[in-house]
């Protein structure tokens, strides 16, 4: 059996260029939110998608930050790394906004008439870019 960690790091080649073209999306998404009424199935079920991805890709961040740092051969990890760095801040700041958008667009998918839904899409891209940045502080820094 592959340990969660080590599948998050073989995984990454997939989730990395997903995380970036669903920032893409997202803003184009809430371009297309301007022109459709807020009570559209689309916009919605954008907004639980989203949720749902960012929700994953934070699982995959939080494994991937557990997991060991190869360039060190003493088993540190790379969430002891960043630390090293004093980075891990910055990795806790992008989980934590991550968290919040992924809060507000469950709450946009559930509220026909959310009043935040023009903030959604460009704070999913924001997200997006968070947790880009949280993987490049956990990876790079030797």
């Amino acid at each position: 059996m592959v340990p969660l960690s080590e599948f998050a790091e073989t995984v990454g080649i997939v989730i990395l260029p997903l995380l970036f073209i669903a920032g893409l999306v997202a803003l184009v998404l809430s371009a297309i939110a301007l022109l459709l009424p807020p009570e559209s199935g689309f916009i919605r079920l954008g907004y639980g998608s989203f949720a749902l991805l960012l929700a994953v890709e934070m699982a995959w961040i939080g494994l991937y930050a557990l997991g060991p740092d190869t360039y060190y051969s003493s088993g540190v990890s790379r969430w002891e790394h960043a630390d090293r760095w004093g980075k891990t801040p910055i990795v806790v700041a992008a989980m934590a906004i991550s968290a919040a958008t992924v809060f507000g667009l469950l709450i946009n998918t559930v509220s026909p008439r959310a009043r935040l839904r023009l903030l959604a899409m460009p704070a999913a891209a924001l997200a997006c870019v968070m947790l880009l940045t949280a993987w490049f502080f956990l990876t790079a820094g030797h």
